[in-house]
Parts: C-alpha cells; sequence; structure tokens
C-alpha cells in the first residue's frame, strides 16, 4: 500500500537491522530508558504464538522505516493487543490511520472480538487519535516505583512455610499457578507452557529470579521478578522489576502478598538493583494499599482503550 511516497506493508525477516534501529529510536523518542539489542529484539520476535511477519506492519520511506503497528493476539480472551508509533516528522500524514487499519483487518481475521491499546495519561495526540478511531478509555494503571537504595526491608519470614526460587524444570507449575491465581482478572490471558518458558529464559530472566511460597505442598504464592536491561538515565541507578505477584486465593487476607512482595524486594536489593518498578491496576485497592505502605510511589499513569471488532 502507499499513502504520499510512502509503502506500508508486512514485516519480513529482512527487515531485521531497520526495524531494530527504528526500535532504538522509538526509545528515545519515548524516554522509555529501555535498551534494545539484537538478542533482545529477536527473542520478542520468536515470542510463541505470535508470528510477525503477519503481525507487525511497517510504514517505509526510501529504504527507511518509519512508523510500526504490532498486533498481540490474547485470543483465549477474545482479544488482541496493539502497539504503534510513527516518527514524528511523519505525524498527520495518514500514516498511522493506514497501520490501525490492516492491524484491525488482521484482528478481524484471526477472529478477535475486542482490540486494546495502552497509552501514558499525559500522550494528549495518542489520546485524540485513539478517540477518532473509535476507541473508549475503559481502565488506568499505574505504574510504580520505589528508590530499594532508601528503603528498609523488614524480616517478616514466616517460619510455617517454605520459600524457595523456581527450578529450572518448573515452568509447568509456574503457567499452573499463575493461571490459577489470575483466573478471572481483568486483562489476564492464560499462560501456556511454552510462553512462560520463553519468558524466564530471555534476556533479564532466569528461574533464580522467581521466588515460589508453600505451604506444604502447596504453591500459595509467588514472586516473578525480572533485571532490568537499562539503567535509569538520570539516577544512573540499576533497575528491576515485580513482573508478576499472586497468592492463591483460598490463601488471600492472611500476609501472604506482603511476604511475597518483601522476598521479591529482598531478591532484588541482593542482586545490586537500586529502583524497582511495577504496574498495578488502580482499581486492585488491596495491592495499591500494600505497595504504597512499603514505599513505592506512582510514577507515572497508564490508560487502557477498547474497541470492538466486527
Amino acid at each position: 500500500m502507499n499513502i504520499k511516497n510512502c509503502i506500508i506493508r508486512n514485516y519480513c525477516p529482512a527487515d531485521f537491522n531497520n526495524y531494530l534501529q527504528f526500535c532504538m529510536d522509538a526509545n528515545q523518542l519515548n524516554r522509555s530508558g529501555l535498551q534494545v539489542t539484537p538478542k533482545i529484539l529477536a527473542e520478542d520476535l520468536n515470542h510463541p504464538h505470535r508470528t510477525p511477519e503477519k503481525d507487525i506492519f511497517i510504514a517505509e520511506k526510501k529504504g527507511e522505516i518509519i512508523g510500526f503497528c504490532e498486533l498481540i493476539p490474547e485470543l483465549d480472551i477474545g482479544r488482541v493487543l496493539l502497539d504503534a508509533l510513527v516518527y514524528p516528522r511523519y505525524r498527520r500524514r495518514g500514516i498511522a490511520s493506514e497501520l490501525f487499519k490492516l492491524a484491525l483487518l488482521r484482528g478481524c481475521d484471526i477472529g478477535a472480538k475486542i482490540v486494546h491499546v495502552d497509552i501514558f495519561e499525559a500522550n494528549e495526540p495518542a489520546k485524540r487519535f485513539l478517540k477518532k478511531h473509535g476507541f473508549k478509555g475503559i481502565r488506568r494503571y499505574f505504574e510504580l516505583q520505589l528508590r530499594l537504595y532508601d528503603t528498609q526491608i523488614q524480616d517478616i519470614s514466616q517460619t510455617a512455610v517454605t520459600i524457595r526460587p523456581l527450578r529450572s524444570d518448573e515452568e509447568n507449575r509456574l503457567a499452573m499457578i499463575q493461571n490459577h491465581f489470575f483466573k478471572g482478572s481483568w486483562g489476564y490471558n492464560p499462560n501456556a507452557v511454552e510462553e512462560v518458558s520463553h519468558v524466564v529464559n530471555s534476556s533479564g530472566g532466569s528461574p533464580k529470579d522467581i521466588i515460589l511460597c508453600f505451604d506444604g505442598d502447596r504453591t500459595v504464592g509467588y514472586c516473578w521478578t525480572r533485571i532490568n536491561q537499562e539503567t535509569n538515565a538520570r539516577l544512573k541507578r540499576k533497575k528491576g522489576r515485580i513482573h508478576m505477584m499472586g497468592v492463591d486465593p483460598d490463601y488471600r487476607g492472611r500476609g501472604f502478598g506482603k511476604l511475597m512482595l518483601y522476598e521479591g524486594l529482598c531478591h532484588l536489593k541482593n542482586q545490586g538493583i537500586e529502583i524497582v518498578e511495577l504496574t498495578t491496576d488502580s482499581k486492585n485497592t488491596a495491592a495499591c494499599e500494600l505497595y504504597r505502605s512499603v514505599g513505592f510511589e506512582v510514577h507515572s499513569v497508564i490508560l487502557w482503550f477498547e474497541r470492538a471488532l466486527h
């Protein structure tokens, strides 16, 4: 497809180097601080159940990638996620609209019922674009941050439970407890074992960074931490993340959430992490109160938008 001397088409493997450069430039534009390397990008493109050649659309001008839109299928809950960016100097030319059009058609073709997009609350142009294209705001998430180097972590260990890291052969256990703990939670797509294994063993991931809590033989809680492949540009601090954390529904309200959070923070601190980030649903008041009690503060707000696919 051509639009004002710009070609819009599907991604192909030969685009890898140009796409890598685009992703690095995009992170600078968004000031995300995220590091993109050939290995990290290759891992992302090889994620199970994703087909880049069908699910990534690029806008190209004179051999340069100037925009993209990626579709991530989560068909167990009937949705697809979209992520997109066009270089600022090429905006307001209809390029983003064409990229979205192709992605929405792809979503319909694979049987999705809804499409979700998340953006930072301060991104007014993106809000206007999404509303213009029929999206409605439906959810607010908080991106929280803790200065771990300034935080005293209490010892709240419980002798009645067993705490240990995930073993390298336990991806199936992790997938099962995640799907049990988060069943019915908004936006949670059940994880297949191969997906969990891929993330656990990708850059910044390791089984030892996932902490399990047992009551006898029963897994009652876990905290999945990750070491970010980045450094806070302003503070020059090494960053980590509480990627996911959950407690068995039968054990909630008994202090296990706080226990797992503290275990995760202790682990990250022992790895030299100085700033910890996590994302939580603003409607999850219990989680928000727990994180704030430790010292987490809202760093930014993420808005989720939705549109039905027909």
